[in-house]
């Protein structure tokens, strides 16, 4: 403030008109030099350390608004602030959060450390030192087994590696995941997309009704979501237009499914609804995605009232896994044929499973968590669309049931769900395939259990 009359003023506009204009104040007009300026009064610094500004990195994309007098110390330790790549010929500059990640996962001048050949060489030669002090035959050929079982989760890790190798531009396309059961057990409107370049979940428009178990899929540029409520509509968003919305489809679900799996076929979307009632049969419903829109219905499950089942299509046929029947969990495996509507019995899996997850790679689905006998796990498994083979992949962190998963170039992402410990979960986590463990990603900005996911198109992706 100025030294006689005590006008306050802001320290860098008075700076540069003193400096520039003229030695007076602009109030009274006092002679005033930078020197002779005052402290303002320890009420004004109050009252203005209190005021909540936005950060210095607001235009690296952090939302904070913090009180001024916290500002230097939020902006010294913000996850937004540039950071440079340490990796040796990248000179990318990056948020400070997303470095760990970038440097470690993404950069393609980082280092890649093998887990298994010291792991599978001490194994080896305690081998050796059991031939060599002769012990008990049995336990000799349980360690050749344990040895066997490396070498073909090996075998089957270099296999994935060299198709990811070999496969072209696997870009990492943006995810959204819809609905779901909060906390509390609501239904959700709500819907998020996770973008790999900024490392965060957004929020977008959300839906006109609450779904949990819904199906959600992408069909020319358009997002459908249905089911998971008391409404037979379905929810459409044009993913090529500057102003996201909903709208609602021309067609209808023949009536109300409150949990539903689907896969798309040709230009039709094929159902398979799941009723509430003990009393009805699981059937299946063809959706037509072109003109006249028409939902009719195709065919009945052969087994009823199984529920908790997940869906993997390949080509002109769908695998049905698991599922329960009352309190029957179920390890079976169906196949159905697109073309004749017929189902037949195939190789079942290792253990009984419902509410798990499912992904496709290749000529194999990948089934994730879920409910076993002994409740919650947190085992993956890859099974054989051809031989019905089952191979074990590396568990996830948390164990989980009642999630969602996508796959994008060739990492899979798991999405909230169910817990053991933590109830409904927003925690979401990733696999690149043809690693060996699994890692963190941001969480959700909402907890959701039975949520609907899918991958968007990159050049359309909101």
């Amino acid at each position: 403030m100025c030294r006689d009359n005590e006008h306050i003023f802001c320290r860098g506009c008075i700076t540069e008109h003193l400096t520039v204009n003229s030695h007076a104040c602009p109030e009274c007009n006092e002679a005033l030099t930078v020197e002779t300026l005052r402290q303002a009064p320890r009420l004004v610094r109050n009252y203005l350390s209190e005021l909540k500004i936005n950060c210095s990195y607001s235009s690296r994309g952090c939302p904070k608004y913090t009180r001024l007098e916290e500002l230097d110390s939020h902006v010294e330790n913000c996850g937004f602030a540039p950071a440079k790549c340490s990796n040796k010929e990248c000179s990318m500059e990056i948020n400070k959060r997303e470095l760990i990640h970038h440097e470690s996962m993404v950069c393609e001048y980082r280092k890649v450390k093998c887990h298994s050949c010291s792991k599978f060489e001490k194994d080896m030669e305690d081998m050796k030192t059991k031939m060599a002090l002769k012990e008990d035959v049995d336990q000799l050929k349980a360690m050749m087994f344990q040895v066997f079982e490396k070498l073909t989760f090996l075998e089957n890790t270099i296999q994935i590696s060299s198709a990811i190798n070999h496969a072209s531009n696997t870009s990492m396309e943006d995810i959204l995941v819809a609905g779901g059961k909060d906390r509390i057990g609501k239904h959700l409107k709500s819907v998020e997309r996770f973008s790999w370049k900024s490392n965060v979940w957004d929020i977008v428009p959300p839906m006109d009704n609450g779904r949990a178990g819904a199906i959600s899929f992408v069909y020319e540029n358009q997002l459908f979501v249905a089911g998971g409520c008391d409404s037979d509509v379905i929810e459409v968003m044009e993913l090529n237009q500057n102003e996201l919305k909903w709208k609602e489809f021309a067609a209808t679900l023949p009536h109300n499914c409150k949990r539903l799996f689907s896969v798309v076929y040709q230009n039709r979307a094929i159902i398979f609804c799941t009723s509430e009632d003990f009393d009805s049969m699981d059937t299946c419903v063809e959706l037509s995605l072109a003109e006249p829109y028409t939902c009719r219905e195709r065919c009945t499950v052969p087994e009823p009232v199984r529920k908790g089942y997940r869906l993997v299509a390949f080509e002109h046929k769908v695998l049905i896994f698991g599922g329960k029947n009352g309190d029957r969990i179920l390890n079976n495996v169906l196949e159905f044929d697109l073309t004749t509507n017929k189902f037949k019995d195939m190789p079942p899996l290792p253990c009984a499973l419902h509410e798990m997850a499912t992904v496709r790679w290749g000529d194999q689905a990948v089934l994730i968590g879920g409910l076993n006998e002994n409740g919650y796990t947190n085992k993956v498994y890859m099974y054989n669309s051809k031989s019905g083979q089952t191979t074990k992949l590396p568990p996830m962190t948390e164990e989980r049931a009642g999630c969602c998963a996508v796959i994008t170039g060739n990492t899979i992402v798991v999405m909230g769900g169910k817990g053991r410990k933590t109830y409904r979960l927003s925690s979401v986590e990733a696999f690149t395939l043809g690693g060996y463990s699994w890692r963190r990603l941001p969480a959700m900005n909402d907890i959701r259990s039975l949520p609907a996911a899918v991958v968007l198109p990159t050049k359309n992706a909101p």
